[in-house]
Parts: C-alpha cells; sequence; structure tokens
C-alpha cells in the first residue's frame, strides 16, 4: 500500500482538525486572546475561525480589531496552526455590520409585493394606488370560475356567518383564465380602467424594500442581487484584510467563511407573500429568457395555464444565474485571486422549499465555493442536507465539505454525542469539522446565546483530546480519493420552481422549522416532494445504497456503458422522485442512460410537464406505458432498463436489489430475522411506531483512492450486534482507528471476484475506518484474546464538589447534587500479587459514566476517556503489591446553567480484567 494515506492518518494537516468558530464575544484581552489559542493547540486543535460575536465590546473592524486579528495571526503562525476569517458581526453574512447600506442605501434588500383588487360586471373603475414610485406593473387577470369553499362536516364549533363576498379566499376558491392578463396603464399611481363583464383580480407590483433585519443588529440586510452591494461588501471587509495582513494569506490563513447569505424576502412574519428581486430583474429576465414578466407576473402567485410553469421556471432561473454571478463567483474569485478559499453554508438546507427560496438552486449557489458547508444545529436526523451539500461538492470536485455543527443542543453536549452527531454527518460526506463554537467569554448573557461553548469553560474539556485526534484522522482519511456510490437521486429543483409560490407554503415560522412533520405535507407539491425525496434518501441509506444528489444543472456528460458520469462519479442507476414538472435535458439523459445499459427508476407520479426543452419524442409512450401498471413495473429500453415504483419508498432499494448490489452488504447470521421496532415522532404530539429491519441501522460511505478502498461504518443505534460485512475492494482488510492513530489487520476472505468479507462486532453507537487494498500497510493482526479473570472494584472514596462519601457508585443527582457541574474524584486501590506474564494485559472498564473519565494509577496519567467503552489498558501503570487507583469524572454544565436534573458521575460497575492472547 502507497504510504500517503497511512501517513495523513499518522499525522494529520492542521486543516484537518476541527476548526472551531471562535467566539469573539468580550474585551478580547490579547493575553486572554493567546492563552486560549494555546488551549486549543495543547488539546490537539491546529485551526480556528475568528467570528465577530454578540457581546464584542472592540468595535468591529475597527482599528483596535485589526490590531487583535494580527496579534493572533502571529501567534497562529508561529505554532503552525491555520486561520479562517468568519466575514460577519454576527449573521447573516454579507452587510458588513451595516457598512455596506452606510455606503449607499440602494444597496438594501428587494422583494416584489403584490396588491390585489376585485372588480366585477363592468362599469368603471378608479384609483389613486400608494407608494407610485414603486409600481412595477399593473394588470388585470381573469378570474374564469369562483367556486365556494365546501363546509367542514367535522366543524363542531359551526355558527351562522354573514355571506361573505366572492372576493373572500377563506370562503372561495378562484380558477384563473388561461391567457395572457391585460395591462392596466397608470399615471403616477392613478388608474381608470373600464372593467369588462365578469370577475376580476387587478394585481398591482410593487417593488420594496427586504424588512430582514441582521442577527442581534438594527441593520437591514442587503440585496445580493446587486453586484454593487457584493462589491462594497467585498471592500469593506476582505479587501481590508489583506491590506493589512497579506503576509499571511495562503500560509496562515486559509480563507474566508460566508455564513447563511440568501434572499430573505417571505421569511418568518418579513414582507409575507412576496418574491425575491432587485432592480434590474426584469431586463434580466427579458433579456435572458425572453419573458415579460411585466405582463406576466401574476404567475407566479396564480395559476394562469399551461405556460405558468416556463414563467416561473424563467424567473427562478434567471435568479439563480444572478446570484451566482453577482455574488457567490465574485467572493469565490477574490478569494482564488490573493491565494485563499471561500468556505461557508448557504441558509435553511433542511428543506426544498426553504432551500429554493433562500438561494434559488444549491447546486448553482454552492458551485463556486472552494468549500461548501451545511449546518447541523439540532438533533433531527430524517434529512438529506449533509448528502446534499457534498453531491455539490462532488459535482465540482471540491475535496472538502465543511459542517458548522453543535450549535443549539444546549449544554448538555458531551464528547460521546458530539461524536455520535459527527459519525452522524462524516458518514453522509461531511469531512471537515466547524464546532459552533468556542466561547471567548460565557459571562452573563453569552453562555445562554446558541449554547453551548466545546472549549475550557467546560468540566470535560480536560478529557476531550480523544475526541479532536478522532476528528482530525477521520477528517485526513475522508479527505482522500473519490466517493463512490451506485445511485444518483435526482433533486427535484425545477418542480419546486414551477410548483412554489409565495403562499404556498406559507414562510417558515418563526420557532424553526425543523422536524418533517412541521412541513404542511397535504397542501403544497414542492412539500410533497420534498417528503417524498426525504422518504427515498433514507429507504436507499438503511438498505446501504449510498447516492449522491443531482440536479440538471449537474447532468451534461452522455452515459457511456450504462454509466452516468458527473466529475469522478460513475453512476449505475438514477431514481427520480415524483415530480410535476422535469427539465426536457433531463429526461433526455435520462433515456439515454437507459438505452446505454443503465438504470432509470422512476418513484411515484410521473412527470406531466417538461421545461426548457421539449421532452423525447419516445417519451410519451414510455410514460404510458410505465402508468399502466398500479405494481411496481419494468420495460426493457436498449441494453438497460426504465422501472417504476408507483407509490411507497421503501419498495424502490427492494426494486433496484433485482439488478444492482450495494458496495456494502450485510449477514447477520443468526440474527439475520431480527427485527426493531421504534416509537418516532412525526406529527408533533402524535407518535408512530416504525418497524425496521436490524440492517437499516448501518450507514457506510466508500471513498476509493488509487490504490484503496476506503469504508466509514457506523451503527446509528444502541443496538449491539456481530455481522459479517461484504465489501468490493482489495483482499486486505485493516482497521484504523482514529481516537488512537492504531491500525489492525483483520482477518477476511474472499467471497466473491470483487468481493472480501470481514466480521465485525459492533457496539452501540460504534464506528469503523476500514482499509482494503491489495497488499496492506503492515499493521499487525489483531490478536484473539481470552479473558483469565474479573473482578470488580469497591471501597470507594468520593469527593464531589464540597460533597464525600464513601462506596456508592451512584448519580450525582440522586446525591442532592441536581444543579451540580464540574468534575468528581474516585479513589480505591487494588492488590497485584503476580507480574504480567507476556501476552497478558489488564484492562479497566468503568462501565457507565456521565461524561468523560481520566484514570490515574500510581501518580500515572492515562489517557482521557471520552465516549463508551470506558476501557483502558492498566498493565504498563500497575505495580506489585498494593496500587492506587484515582478516576477523575467530568459532566457537562447543563445541570449549573439549565437546571436539569441530568445523571452525572460514575455509574460502574468498575471491572478490572485480565486477559491473554
Amino acid at each position: 500500500m502507497p504510504d500517503q494515506l497511512r501517513q495523513r492518518f499518522d499525522a494529520p494537516h492542521a486543516e484537518d482538525t476541527a476548526c472551531p468558530f471562535w467566539f469573539w464575544n468580550g474585551d478580547l484581552d490579547p493575553a486572554e486572546l493567546l492563552r486560549q489559542i494555546e488551549a486549543m493547540q495543547s488539546n490537539g486543535i491546529r485551526a480556528f475561525m475568528i467570528h465577530a460575536r454578540v457581546g464584542l465590546t472592540v468595535p468591529y473592524l475597527s482599528e483596535t480589531w485589526f490590531e487583535r486579528v494580527g496579534l493572533v495571526l502571529q501567534a497562529a503562525a508561529d505554532r503552525g496552526m491555520k486561520v479562517w476569517i468568519y466575514d460577519e458581526e454576527n449573521w447573516a453574512s454579507g452587510y458588513a455590520g451595516g457598512r455596506v447600506l452606510a455606503h449607499d442605501p440602494n444597496f438594501i434588500g428587494q422583494n416584489l409585493a403584490l396588491e390585489r383588487h376585485y372588480l366585477a360586471d363592468g362599469g368603471e373603475w378608479s384609483a389613486e394606488l400608494s407608494h407610485p414610485a414603486g409600481i412595477v406593473a399593473i394588470v388585470a387577470t381573469r378570474i374564469e370560475r369562483v367556486e365556494p369553499v365546501p363546509d367542514d362536516p367535522l366543524d363542531f364549533h359551526r355558527h351562522a356567518r354573514p355571506a361573505p363576498a366572492w372576493s373572500d379566499l377563506r370562503a372561495y376558491h378562484h380558477h384563473y383564465a388561461a391567457e395572457p392578463p391585460t395591462p392596466v396603464p397608470h399615471d403616477a399611481g392613478r388608474v381608470r380602467w373600464p372593467v369588462p363583464p365578469g370577475h376580476w383580480c387587478v394585481m398591482v407590483a410593487r417593488q420594496q424594500t427586504t424588512d430582514w433585519i441582521a442577527a442581534y443588529s438594527d441593520q437591514p440586510y442587503v440585496d445580493l442581487l446587486n453586484a454593487g452591494a457584493v462589491a462594497r461588501f467585498i471592500a469593506v471587509t476582505h479587501a481590508e484584510y489583506h491590506r493589512r495582513f497579506a503576509g499571511f494569506f495562503g500560509t496562515t490563513v486559509l480563507g474566508f467563511f460566508i455564513d447563511e447569505p440568501g434572499l430573505y424576502n417571505n421569511f418568518w412574519d418579513r414582507n409575507v407573500a412576496s418574491i425575491a428581486w432587485t432592480h434590474d430583474l426584469a431586463d434580466e429576465i427579458r433579456r435572458r429568457r425572453g419573458v415579460d414578466l411585466d405582463t406576466w407576473f401574476p404567475a407566479l402567485w396564480e395559476d394562469l395555464g399551461p405556460t405558468t410553469a416556463q414563467q416561473r421556471f424563467a424567473y427562478w432561473l434567471t435568479i439563480a444565474e444572478l446570484l451566482h454571478e453577482r455574488c457567490f463567483a465574485p467572493l469565490a474569485q477574490w478569494c482564488e485571486q490573493h491565494g485563499v478559499a471561500l468556505a461557508g453554508h448557504l441558509h435553511w438546507e433542511e428543506w426544498l422549499f426553504t432551500m429554493t427560496r433562500n438561494s434559488a438552486n444549491p447546486f448553482t449557489a454552492l458551485a463556486p465555493f472552494h468549500v461548501p458547508g451545511v449546518d447541523k444545529i439540532d438533533e433531527v436526523r430524517d434529512k438529506l442536507a449533509e448528502k446534499l451539500v457534498a453531491s455539490v461538492a462532488h459535482a465540482h470536485r471540491r475535496p472538502r465539505v465543511m459542517s458548522e455543527s453543535f450549535a443549539l443542543v444546549g449544554w448538555k453536549l458531551a464528547p460521546a454525542l458530539m461524536k455520535r452527531i459527527i459519525d452522524y454527518q462524516y458518514v453522509r460526506g461531511v469531512n471537515w469539522l466547524a464546532c459552533h463554537g468556542f466561547y471567548y467569554s460565557i459571562e452573563g448573557f453569552r453562555r445562554y446565546e446558541c449554547p453551548p461553548s466545546e472549549f475550557d469553560q467546560n468540566p470535560w474539556w480536560p478529557h476531550s483530546r480523544p475526541l479532536w485526534e478522532y476528528v482530525a484522522r477521520l477528517s485526513a482519511v475522508l479527505t482522500q480519493g473519490e466517493h463512490v456510490a451506485p445511485v444518483a437521486l435526482y433533486y427535484p429543483i425545477e418542480h419546486a420552481w414551477a410548483t412554489l409560490t409565495p403562499t404556498s407554503p406559507p414562510p417558515a415560522p418563526p420557532q424553526g422549522l425543523w422536524e418533517r412533520w412541521q412541513l404542511p405535507r397535504p397542501l403544497a407539491p414542492v412539500d410533497q416532494a420534498d417528503h417524498a425525496l426525504i422518504d427515498i434518501g433514507l429507504a436507499l441509506l438503511e438498505a446501504q445504497y449510498d447516492f449522491d444528489l443531482v440536479d440538471w444543472t449537474v447532468l451534461r456528460a452522455a452515459p457511456d456503458a450504462g454509466l452516468l458520469t458527473i466529475a469522478a462519479e460513475r453512476f449505475a442507476i438514477v431514481v427520480v422522485p415524483p415530480m410535476r414538472a422535469i427539465h426536457g435535458a433531463t429526461l433526455h439523459r435520462l433515456l439515454q442512460h437507459a438505452a446505454a445499459g443503465g438504470t432509470v427508476l422512476f418513484a411515484g407520479d410521473l412527470p406531466a410537464d417538461t421545461l426548457a426543452e421539449s421532452a423525447p419524442v419516445e417519451w410519451p409512450a414510455v410514460a404510458a406505458r410505465l402508468a399502466g401498471h398500479a405494481m411496481p413495473a419494468e420495460l426493457a429500453h436498449g441494453a438497460g432498463r426504465i422501472i417504476r415504483v408507483p407509490d411507497g419508498s421503501a419498495a424502490v432499494p427492494h426494486v433496484l436489489a433485482r439488478h444492482h448490489r450495494p458496495d456494502l452488504e450485510l449477514d447477520f447470521g443468526e440474527d439475520a430475522a431480527r427485527m426493531l421496532e421504534r416509537e418516532e415522532n412525526r406529527a408533533g404530539s402524535r407518535r408512530e411506531t416504525i418497524i425496521r429491519p436490524l440492517r437499516s441501522v448501518v450507514r457506510y460511505q466508500r471513498r476509493r483512492t488509487a490504490h484503496e478502498d476506503c469504508y466509514f461504518v457506523v451503527n446509528e443505534s444502541a443496538e449491539q450486534f456481530e455481522a459479517a460485512l461484504h465489501l468490493v475492494g482489495g483482499g486486505h482488510i485493516e482497521w484504523w482507528e482514529p481516537h488512537t492513530g492504531a491500525r489492525h489487520r483483520l482477518p477476511s476472505r474472499k467471497i466473491g471476484p470483487d468481493r472480501h468479507q470481514v466480521v465485525l462486532t459492533f457496539g452501540p453507537w460504534q464506528s469503523y475506518v476500514l482499509i482494503l487494498s491489495a497488499h496492506g500497510s503492515g499493521a499487525a493482526t489483531s490478536p484473539t484474546e481470552q479473558v483469565v479473570w474479573r473482578r470488580s472494584l469497591s471501597h470507594w472514596q468520593v469527593t464531589v464538589g464540597d460533597q464525600h462519601w464513601q462506596d456508592a457508585l451512584e448519580s450525582w443527582h440522586l446525591r442532592g447534587l441536581a444543579r451540580y457541574s464540574g468534575t468528581g474524584r474516585y479513589t480505591t486501590t487494588f492488590e497485584r500479587t503476580a507480574a504480567l506474564h507476556a501476552g497478558q494485559r489488564l484492562v479497566l472498564d468503568l462501565g457507565r459514566v456521565f461524561e468523560t473519565a481520566q484514570v490515574t494509577v500510581n501518580g500515572i496519567a492515562l489517557p482521557p476517556l471520552a465516549w463508551a467503552p470506558f476501557t483502558v489498558d492498566i498493565s504498563a501503570a500497575v505495580q506489585l503489591g498494593i496500587n492506587q487507583l484515582d478516576i477523575v469524572v467530568a459532566n457537562t454544565n447543563a445541570n449549573a446553567f439549565e437546571g436539569f436534573e441530568r445523571p452525572g458521575g460514575l455509574l460502574g460497575p468498575v471491572v478490572l480484567t485480565l486477559v491473554r492472547g
């Protein structure tokens, strides 16, 4: 095996280590800044991100600010550490703490609002409209049919109401005529218009400023579709850093981080029912698309017939292009020209409709980013956000995918939970961790601002080094080579463009839209597609079919030999979720892929409309044949096949298994029929019972270098089991432990022309890094060990804070220390009457620990223990005769700061085991 992968694992680079947001939220005392840099480095963290945060007393971007930046850059350079610069004061990025708008108030965000006037039965309408300077256009749209909303027979509070007017949308459905709107002339807002017979809605499109205010600020947000606003942001932020610190760029300073830039109209309670706009948008749509929005803008709100989807597509495509050309591409180009990288993430990646409203299309918005990212600021697991951003990175050959992690989890966060969150993200494609965050200060209100701090304010900080070493080595390995997956899952962005309106679905609520059950499933087509996309993605992962998401912008290369190529990825299977509208070029590419020998699977309803280009001539016949089956159906198409699964997500991987094996297969032996039952919150207070096979808890990511296959395999459950893994790759299989750096050769056997089997035992939430190669790295085979004897330890002396007791190993909160956060010390002795023989080890198992521990034997401190299993080899520290054992256990700040009676301490049982191997 070539040494490159092993050397990177043995000695990760500084940029592989966790890179915390270092919240500068206090007085920035120079001595304290240097102390905190030293604290990070001494615990294995060799990179950080400077982030101005609420509580900062030094004026942002002032000379004092830059003096502090210069101080820490020099300190980092002296230590070989790496620095990223967060480009804003608090968030969202782009307004430079108000400096962009101070330069030109016209750079404020813009949106287009709709004002409606309902008219009927002829006559003349006269009006003097308010704010005439903002009026973009006025048109009249004919309402072809008005239907009463049926009474709800289950409304048991029904009472008599006055007959509503036909224009009351709570009482009537309006069906608009499929015809071009009629322009209504006006003079500075004064209108005199003869109303034709019938029902009409006169729609006034008015450009207005966006009311969104940046966080912890009184400053409005800016217009990212305005090239001048973005240029000013670069001039007062990035260029000012470069003017002062150019010598650090590309060496110590690796780049800039942009956080949650986006289109903030129609968000929460701000500018509800509006759409994103900029001063020249109508001209750009006319020039680029040939669409006159001065006439057709009502189609963005209402269905005006067959051309509606095309009008919306034209609008959103232009928005996506302008956001790319005027915002993200200039930022990335500036960074490239100055020797640094652009990293960051968009706003609200979790859902299709939030992604569309805020960023138009993630595949075009993130394309210029050198390090595209995502945030993980909740504990919800039924999402595809990490897969989405990793897929964009793969499509544009970006080796790193970052995650801003841990915000809003609260002070209960500890290394065991952090590792679970890290594994969840890394197995889905993330390979660079930005902790949110390391607080300069947690004084006063700061401790409750997006907690927790993962820094040295936490009791468990002294025990956390194994976590940071785990992150560094895992990042080092999973950055190498290329991702390999058999399935491309289509991301239905054009369906969102064609069906999304400013009123449906409603804006995201200010309390946060975190769970899938909060999405209005029955109402909006975009949310129905989102549910289906997530369900299919989860079903694929549960069946060990890894995938990348793709959209029409990256489906460019012609299929070859049944494989669809996107950058370095080659997909045998394309799965298309239910979509009402699809890009015509996508349909052409899908049919070509099937004809070349690939598999295309349509799940649910087939696309009825094509956008931008016409459908392939053979598509109507193919669609008709597929639609004629109530059960999964398969059609031969050229050398390949086209499949349709009419309903449900679980059948998708089941049908695929007839033709394609996943790269990792699981054999549980006697446990093969074991099923897992759990209750999940699926609709607020209502819970559902979910039943899955045991294999559903295993996730993996496969990466391929020139000489090795790397599998990161994760048990995403508290279950324990043994499984035989059948893996594609070379015959030498090694297990590399990221938290210790150890490497072990595992017994394996060949079970097919390209597959080898290895048997692994999975503990709760356990992960494995497996390296498969033709030659191996020379790692020794793990010995098979036998237990010689076990002995439980007792007679404990316990000190927690100023409290003392004997013997009992129980949670601190049961001892009346419900609000205690800190450490406790457990002391006992044990006797060793005989020396250890060759091949013998003495292992100490602490049992249950909340949350971390460090063991000292006879004054020799052993490596800290950050998550289960809490076992440590004490052989080298043990002596003949009486041995002194000290265990320091740390809990979290949740008890003291948040008032939760969370368990803490050493619960045991503590067992000493002699093993022979």
